[in-house]
């Protein structure tokens, strides 16, 4: 994305992309803990752009608003919080 300025409008569909792209990561993540267990994924539109074990490369290739990175545990690994 370009640094123009966005509308209020436009913000609200890249958020609502996003947290689409959250609730897939979310529906998927038994297959995506087995497929890139220990790295992180970048999802756009539901789709995988790209994954690697590290996110300092992730966050300079996927910078965009709407693109959503996530660290992917193992499977069957369980996360405190």
């Amino acid at each position: 994305m370009s640094e123009q300025q966005l509308s209020e409008d436009e913000y609200l569909e890249i958020l609502i992309k996003a947290d689409d792209n959250r609730q897939w990561i979310h529906k998927h993540y038994t297959t995506l803990s087995a497929k890139y267990p220990n790295q992180y994924i970048c999802v756009k539109e539901k789709k995988i752009i790209c994954s690697g074990k590290s996110k300092v490369k992730i966050d300079h290739t996927h910078n965009e608003l709407d693109v959503v990175c996530e660290y992917i545990l193992p499977h069957g690994t369980a996360m405190l919080l």
